[in-house]
């Protein structure tokens, strides 16, 4: 089976390097088209992309004006040639049978994408392990049907962009990956999460780097046709809600000082089944902080939220047009 593998790129100059040697490491022995869209990028991805795709045979260099990554990966599938389409994000790095595990799923007709799982680089600055560890305690650990791959790592059979268009670009960088597998969904598709399929993902190594990613995650998700459900959904609502009284508590602490203290407990408190199950194979006392990055990012997301709503109720958006 033919694939074409998909890299969109916007000043990745720190993670690039690896992630393509490590794509370019893959088991695969049918045909493989390697294309690496850069979106308008300003630091030195450019160079480190052309120099890859001189020497690997299969890769090829694409540019085009900064658009967000939705529209890289539009002009990606544009030119992809692949029975298959990987979507391999420039700061992730694949095990080298990724490929093929991803692939055995799609033996089964049903199955329209595979996504693997995400595991964090225990090098990486400390916000980044944190983010890394925050994502991996929402994973299941077995494979199973999910309603969400996320476009980090993930393969799909290219009937899917036949059948259900392309991303859609008024989403830019976030929440493009959710709408397109919500479509999907609801043609009766099967997304399949396979976490023998692993990849190591690098987040955002700044503090506010990883919550302007968050803010960004909220602010589009009113432009989601409807809620689409994630692995752990309801923990997370009850996180953002609990973040809300906390932040609210905190203003209030003079004539409500009970409040903090047990609203702080019960936050915490909902995340140490993970952080214990985490901690079973990762040994790194960051991860304790995770309560507090994970209120941080909590408020980040609502005040994207809101902006995301006023921003809909003010400036209706069209409807999508890559269909």
């Amino acid at each position: 089976m033919n694939v074409t593998i998909l890299t969109p790129i916007h000043n990745d100059e720190r993670t690039l390097p690896r992630a393509l040697a490590a794509i370019a490491a893959l088991d695969w022995d049918g045909r493989r088209e390697h294309l690496l869209i850069d979106d308008g990028s300003t630091d030195d991805s450019p160079r480190l992309a052309q120099e890859f795709a001189a020497r690997q045979p299969g890769a090829r260099y694409l540019r085009k004006p900064a658009g967000g990554e939705a529209s890289a990966l539009n002009l990606g599938l544009q030119e992809a040639t692949g029975d298959w389409i990987a979507i391999l994000e420039a700061d992730v790095e694949p095990a080298a049978d990724w490929l093929r595990i991803a692939a055995a799923e799609l033996a089964d007709p049903r199955v329209i994408a595979v996504g693997g799982y995400l595991e964090t680089p225990p090098d990486d600055p400390w916000v980044a392990r944190l983010a890394g560890y925050e994502a991996e305690i929402r994973q299941p650990a077995t494979p199973q049907d999910v309603d969400h791959l996320t476009s980090a790592n993930v393969l799909y059979r290219a009937a899917a962009f036949r059948e259900a268009g392309r991303f859609d670009e008024r989403l830019f960088n976030s929440c493009l990956d959710m709408e397109f597998n919500q479509r999907l969904r609801a043609r009766g598709h099967r997304l399949r999460y396979q976490p023998a399929a692993r990849v190591r993902h690098h987040f955002k190594p700044s503090l506010w780097g990883f919550l302007s990613r968050n803010y960004a995650y909220g602010r589009y998700r009113p432009l989601l046709p409807r809620q689409i459900g994630q692995p752990g959904d309801l923990a997370i609502t009850l996180q953002l809600a609990l973040s809300l009284l906390l932040a609210g508590s905190l203003l209030l602490a003079c004539r409500l000082p009970g409040a903090p203290p047990l609203l702080a407990a019960i936050f915490i408190g909902l995340q140490i089944p993970g952080m214990l199950r985490l901690h079973r194979h990762v040994a790194d006392p960051v991860l304790w902080l995770l309560p507090l990055l994970t209120f941080l990012r909590n408020l980040a997301g609502l005040a994207g939220l809101a902006v995301g709503w006023l921003e809909k109720i003010l400036r209706p958006q069209p409807d999508r047009e890559n269909r």
